[in-house]
């Protein structure tokens, strides 16, 4: 629910909701809205949680888009193509028939040709390795041993809702990607909220420790530009992660293969900034650091703190190779003691 907020800050403050409407309404068709989310699907798939392995093709029968998670889940996400009608979850049943039953051979055809297009040649084995920063490959056995449907749909249309509650109901693992149409001064609004198959994490101050990956695996140098600059930052489809952390926040860098190497809290929300002349490529957050390792020393891989070490403390199995994930706020203490004794020994 949107709401405009009158005369903040005065006496007389208040807030009105704004008008809601459906696209049929607004006049605006659904294949208006099927061609911006065609248009803008890194934007609105947590693509640091996902990989997109297909975009349907004209005149095929395929869902709108597949993905998989570090696990090999296929995730297939179909948008409705009628305003509040309970037919909207055939179609995604349909190919869940189909492509359920596909083999990591025939995913892998599906990969290909789209990876092609984006100039990668690499199997989906050895992408989806690289892309989630996994230390071997995943089975091909293990790919596509579950699924997960994904309908996208309006907040108010209801009969598709209900159509997902009754299919949830009888054990059909199906969720729903919201979108929402505002219509403020005759102009129209839309909300989205990013599909990951892990809820995003509050964005209360210190409701956790954000850990941000420096993506060395991608971007050799980038973690001396986020030492130098004092920031955290993530970049093209993995750079909306960012999002999350807010001005207050307690963020620690990790380098992978070396551990922690810079503790403090962020001083503003994200900013977008540009890298290697693309617009918009890099989203960042202002770091105080309170500790830092001075990369310039020979030691500096030996005075990070290992994630084996986080984890035997708190008897954990954290993975510290995604691109920004959460830890329990109180291991930030552990992380500055630990930081403080090896920078003041050397």
């Amino acid at each position: 629910m949107l709401f405009k907020w009158n005369e903040a800050g005065s006496a007389s403050s208040d807030i009105e909701k704004v008008k809601e409407v459906t696209l049929r309404s607004a006049g605006v068709k659904e294949k208006d809205l099927e061609n911006i989310i065609a248009k803008k699907i890194d934007e609105l798939v947590r693509t640091d949680q996902l990989m997109v392995i297909m975009q349907e093709r004209s005149w095929q029968e395929e869902p709108d888009l597949l993905a998989i998670d570090e696990s090999g889940t296929l995730y297939i996400f179909e948008l409705k193509r009628w305003e509040c009608k309970s037919e909207n979850l055939l179609q995604v049943l349909r190919y869940g028939q189909k492509f359920g039953r596909y083999s990591y051979d025939k995913l892998n055809s599906f990969y290909q040709r789209y990876a092609h297009a984006k100039g990668n040649e690499l199997s989906l084995s050895q992408a989806h390795k690289e892309y989630f920063e996994l230390d071997v490959e995943l089975g091909n056995s293990e790919f596509n041993k579950h699924q997960q449907f994904v309908v996208v749909t309006s907040g108010m249309d209801y009969d598709t809702w209900d159509a997902i509650a009754y299919w949830k109901d009888k054990g059909l693992s199906i969720l729903p990607l919201i979108y929402r149409v505002f219509e403020i001064n005759h102009e129209l609004y839309i909300d989205f909220d990013p599909y990951g198959p892990i809820p995003d994490a509050p964005r209360e101050a210190e409701s956790g420790l954000y850990v941000v990956n420096t993506n060395c695996a991608y971007m050799a140098n980038a973690y001396k530009d986020m030492v130098l600059n004092k920031k955290a930052s993530a970049y093209y489809s993995k750079k909306y992660s960012i999002k999350n952390i807010s001005a207050g926040n307690t963020v620690c860098l990790y380098h992978s293969g070396v551990g922690v190497i810079g503790i403090g809290k962020a001083k503003t929300d994200f900013i977008q900034a540009d890298i290697n002349g693309d617009t918009d490529a890099e989203y960042y957050v202002p770091i105080e650091f309170e500790y830092l390792v001075d990369i310039e020393k020979d030691s500096w891989r030996q005075n990070a703190v290992k994630a084996w070490e986080i984890n035997s403390k708190f008897n954990t199995s954290h993975r510290f190779r995604q691109t920004v994930f959460q830890l329990p706020f109180e291991f930030s203490g552990f992380i500055k003691e630990t930081l403080k004794e090896r920078e003041l020994s050397n």
